[in-house]
């Protein structure tokens, strides 16, 4: 079967949260923010059970149900290496954010690389920039790519840990390693394309 996946708009500001079925119908759910109950009442429906969750990186809004996921069907999170401290202190985020309710993510359930059997279907791609550890994920030439890259314009590097030039390189990267067809699909906003990104970004076009 090709490619399926369901993107499901959550919380408070608009988190795009995506539940993609593999080719072999195993299925993963990227960046749980919130609405839990609609997530899962999507994977009942559809008799489809996540193997893997993955975060595009540590900010709340992209994870703040990632732990009570992980519980509901025994599996582990992946969260990139450098993103690992963000998750850890989703209190302090949740402070900072005026953001909740959340679960903390059990260090035993955090995973910083993929599942072999699953990384010869998704393709890990780091873009630091957003977050030190943010990164996108490349499935069936679909990208998903959290908050680095949006509909004409880039993540926010503002907080902690962000860089406007590690995110300028991330995207001017991900412009000349894909191309131009490939669909965008973001952690906020309206899908996209890398062709279309290149000349109508707003913030990081390709000169």
């Amino acid at each position: 079967m090709p490619l399926k996946f369901k993107s499901l708009t959550v919380g408070p500001i608009g988190t795009n949260c995506y539940v993609v079925t593999l080719p072999d119908r195993t299925t993963v759910v990227i960046d749980p923010g919130y609405e839990i109950t609609r997530l899962r009442q999507y994977l009942d429906d559809n008799q489809l059970t996540p193997s893997l969750i993955l975060l595009t990186h540590g900010h709340i809004d992209h994870c703040a149900q990632a732990a009570a996921m992980a519980d509901a069907y025994d599996v582990p999170v992946f969260v990139h290496a450098s993103d690992q401290l963000l998750v850890e202190n989703l209190e302090t985020q949740a402070a900072s954010f005026g953001l909740g309710p959340f679960l903390p993510i059990a260090t035993s359930r955090l995973v910083n690389q993929l599942p072999v059997k699953l990384s010869g279907q998704i393709k890990l791609i780091e873009t630091p920039g957003h977050t030190p550890g943010s990164c996108c994920f490349l499935i069936a030439q679909c990208l998903f790519s959290g908050d680095t890259l949006f509909h004409e314009t880039v993540g926010r590097t503002d907080l902690s840990g962000g860089s406007l030039d590690a995110l300028q390189n991330s995207v001017l990267t991900l412009y000349r390693e894909h191309p131009d067809a490939t669909p965008l699909y973001p952690g906020h906003g309206k899908s996209s394309t890398i062709g279309h990104e290149k000349i109508f970004n707003q913030v990081i076009p390709l000169n």
